[in-house]
């Protein structure tokens, strides 16, 4: 139990962005989970607060008959795979999205993947692909805050479970001073959320970190992770 606790300390998932992570922020970045839930560590009142305000949205999504399919779109999921590509997420992700999407009658081909994280800076100095443990991404902002660096590039118009829109959602949080109640923990561990999560016009890499490549070995194409061990 003492290794686990210093190897994997405190963190509402993984204490890297792994698949549990990824999955984590891919939902919050669909649309289908509440904005800035995605990761807030185990340790942190804010997690009782968010399952609360969840209990209180499901009950009223029951009355106003807001669907999945209402939420998760073409667009939607492109979103996704932007976000993806900002924060190096699990290459598994490249199994569950499409899988996701082919309920919804929505067929995502890995080219798609590959188009978007070509133009897509990677942002996110988190392990194992970055430098600081799973826990600070939520403390630099989460995905929200991965999110407005990456805005221009995303549909803010989509829909999402708060019956509002992306944009509209990320407006509110600014307002309602969601990055100082995250931000608040950051100098006891003597980083700036800027470390954590890269300006993106400073990024770590000007691409994300997947790439689907075809050959004589892969000729239906294979997928590829680069890994960066970046401190600052």
């Amino acid at each position: 139990m003492v290794y686990k606790r210093d190897a994997c300390p405190e963190c509402g998932a993984c204490s890297f962005m792994g698949t549990a992570s990824t999955m984590q922020v891919m939902a919050e970045a669909l649309g289908i989970a509440l904005p800035g839930s995605a990761l807030i560590p185990t340790h942190i009142h804010a997690l009782k607060e968010m399952a609360h305000q969840a209990g209180q949205r499901a009950t009223k999504l029951a009355k106003e008959e807001l669907k999945p399919s209402d939420i998760m779109t073409v667009k939607t999921f492109e979103n996704a795979i932007m976000v993806h590509a900002a924060i190096a997420g699990s290459s598994n992700s490249l199994l569950h999205l499409p899988a996701i999407a082919h309920e919804l009658d929505i067929q995502i081909p890995p080219k798609l993947f590959d188009e978007i994280h070509r133009k897509i800076p990677f942002l996110l100095n988190i392990r194992p692909s970055g430098f600081w443990p799973g826990e600070y991404f939520w403390y630099a902002g989460g995905v929200p805050a991965i999110m407005e660096e990456i805005r221009k590039f995303l549909h803010l118009d989509v829909l999402t479970i708060t019956g509002k829109t992306l944009g509209e959602n990320l407006e509110e949080l600014k307002q309602n001073g969601f990055y100082e109640r995250c931000r608040k923990n950051l100098p006891a561990l003597g980083v700036k959320a800027s470390g954590i999560i890269k300006p993106v016009g400073s990024p770590i890499k000007t691409q994300g970190a997947i790439a689907i490549l075809k050959g004589n070995l892969a000729p239906e194409g294979a997928v590829v992770k680069h890994a960066v061990s970046h401190r600052n």
